[in-house]
């Protein structure tokens, strides 16, 4: 019998599809079921339509009597209706490193003002090469290598680490941690784990903390952007606004189309272009400038004094600085023009949070990529630190 491959009607508008990897996931009710011979019986039962020829009247009998055995369990209302699975919270798990040493600190305790690190090791929304779920990790360890979190014992604030290439001494009085991995559950709806990834980020959010999430592919980006959100500052070589697919959930490369279209940010500019495919489906709202543009001394003027959250994809740095990525597009920034580019976004706006994605470290080479981008996430955050923390410090005593 050959596997469903179209959309079907399910009560109370929802749709039953074939999932990416071996389940079936009904859109609409953030549930899905494993892809096996009953649930595709229960499919039938659901489909109003049914045009199956293959199943005899027996599978179907069966598959009813299965489905009432599911409202009986209350899997399933009344209506027919598949209740959300019940979830663990949105608690992260421990990471085997944190990032830069920093403590680990569950999302309760976090106070006002830290810098927290969250890994979101989740490729499935690429739709290349996949290995980006390794992101965070990589990234942790070679925060390690160079850097380690030694902290006041009399304010609880970081020493401050000597860093000749950003003008010496950064992040001196800083307070980090590590909040540790939003894991992804083998076979669990990607909108589940959207959910799950946003209720985390909302709990830094809530606690006036700073998030920095580290990816993990660009699809997490639709669950890091506060919401609202004023403008998302994009540095990436592609757009990510290809068109979306009726009845699937989103991924790395329509994910800005998604939050665009659930008016979710109220502007995206997009810094480092070279691909721009898809561009030409989004009516407003997006501003686009390529490498060439950063050179100019006006290219930050779109921005100037918003509130931005800032998405860094890695491809926007040019492959051969960092080979470590699942979509590489030749012709980038080099990492001190990623650096400067940082340095003005941070001093001319206020963020509020930033992403990480697309390091893929199967892709990489002794290290090189994660290297590269543990240096282009210390310059952002020694230049938000003593622009924005610091200053505001200083104001208030």
């Amino acid at each position: 019998m050959s596997e469903p491959s179209t959309m079907y009607r399910c009560v109370e508008g929802l749709r039953l599809t074939d999932f990416r990897g071996g389940r079936l996931e009904l859109v609409g009710a953030g549930v899905s079921v494993p892809a096996t011979e009953m649930a595709r019986k229960i499919a039938v039962h659901f489909e109003k339509d049914a045009h199956w020829a293959d199943f005899a009247l027996a599978d179907v009998q069966e598959a009813k009597l299965e489905f009432q055995k599911m409202k009986a369990a209350g899997i399933i209302g009344e209506a027919g209706a598949v209740k959300p699975a019940e979830t663990s919270g949105p608690e992260p798990e421990r990471p085997v490193q944190t990032m830069f040493g920093a403590p680990f600190r569950a999302l309760a305790d976090i106070g006002p003002g830290e810098i927290v690190f969250l890994g979101a090791p989740i490729d499935i929304g690429t739709t290349g090469i996949p290995g980006a779920r390794f992101g965070p990790d990589a990234i942790r360890s070679a925060s390690l290598e160079r850097y380690r979190c030694r902290l006041d014992v009399a304010t609880g604030g970081m020493i401050a680490w000597n860093v000749p290439s950003l003008g010496g001494a950064v992040l001196g009085g800083a307070h980090l941690s590590d909040a540790g991995n939003v894991v992804y559950a083998a076979g669990e709806p990607q909108s589940a784990y959207y959910d799950r990834l946003s209720a985390a980020v909302r709990a830094v959010f809530a606690a006036k903390g700073f998030p920095v999430i580290l990816g993990g592919d660009h699809s997490i980006t639709y669950s890091t952007v506060p919401d609202p959100c004023e403008a998302l500052v994009h540095l990436d070589a592609h757009c990510d606004l290809a068109p979306l697919v009726t009845g699937h959930c989103h991924h790395h490369g329509n994910v800005l189309t998604r939050l665009l279209s659930e008016n979710r940010v109220g502007e995206v500019h997009h810094f480092g272009l070279r691909d721009t495919s898809g561009w030409d489906t989004v009516d407003a709202g997006t501003f686009g400038k390529s490498v060439g543009d950063l050179e100019r001394p006006d290219w930050t003027a779109g921005i100037d004094g918003k509130e931005v959250f800032v998405s860094l994809d890695v491809d926007v740095l040019d492959p051969g600085i960092l080979p470590g990525t699942g979509t590489p597009v030749i012709g980038g920034l080099t990492l001190r023009q990623l650096c400067q580019a940082l340095s003005q976004i941070i001093r001319c706006t206020r963020p509020v949070g930033l992403d990480l994605v697309e390091l893929c470290p199967t892709r990489d080479r002794d290290g090189l990529s994660a290297r590269v981008a543990i240096e282009a996430l210390l310059c952002f955050l020694a230049v938000y630190h003593e622009v924005h923390v610091k200053s505001s410090q200083r104001l208030a005593q």
